[in-house]
């Protein structure tokens, strides 16, 4: 019961407290989707076994487990990537009208360069993150291995990630050529 009323306060907050005025909806409605809202979440809560969300004292995760955490880890990274690589062709748009225009003010141009610098060090972090989670998945299966047998994907990828440079080259490359191909837009004149 204490879980349903902390779901019902949760809801209230969500749905009333943080929507802006002109989105807020007449108090019936907004009596039923407050309910649909806990109704929904403390049935994915409360039925659940107990301690189903944790491990106990003693008890080690799986191979499918750190597999699991992985996948979950990949699909939000995967969405961030593709939200630079949009980023970033945003960027080179910027860069190639300010080339192709001449005249653009100085202002605009420290701007511009500005966007394309964190655009690029947000991708920069996004692959050191990614390869400090092979590091730490690639550590993770190796504790299962101690208690368990892992399969020939996990020790192939413990062999691979353990040892994973913070950068490999090849990422380097690829992020510090954007930053060149992009900054030399900017900044050099174009020639006719």
């Amino acid at each position: 019961m204490a879980q349903q009323g902390l779901l019902q306060n949760f809801s209230k907050i969500f749905v009333w407290h943080l929507l802006p005025k002109h989105w807020r909806v007449p108090q019936i409605f907004y009596a039923s989707a407050t309910w649909r809202f806990d109704t929904v979440l403390s049935q994915f809560i409360l039925e659940m076994p107990e301690g189903a969300h944790q491990l106990k004292r003693g008890e080690f995760m799986s191979e499918l487990d750190m597999w699991n955490i992985l996948a979950g880890f990949m699909s939000g990274n995967a969405i961030w990537f593709l939200a630079y690589v949009v980023a970033t062709w945003l960027g080179f748009r910027m860069t190639n009208n300010i080339y192709m225009d001449g005249s653009a003010p100085i202002v605009g141009k420290i701007l511009v360069s500005l966007y394309c610098l964190s655009v690029s060090a947000f991708m920069y972090m996004l692959i050191v993150n990614t390869n400090g989670l092979f590091r730490d998945v690639a550590a993770g299966l190796k504790t299962v291995g101690q208690t368990g047998e892992l399969s020939a994907a996990a020790q192939a990828f413990i062999e691979q990630a353990s040892d994973a440079p913070s950068m490999n080259p090849i990422q380097v490359v690829f992020v510090v050529s954007i930053i060149i191909m992009q900054l030399l837009q900017v900044w050099m004149r174009k020639t006719d």
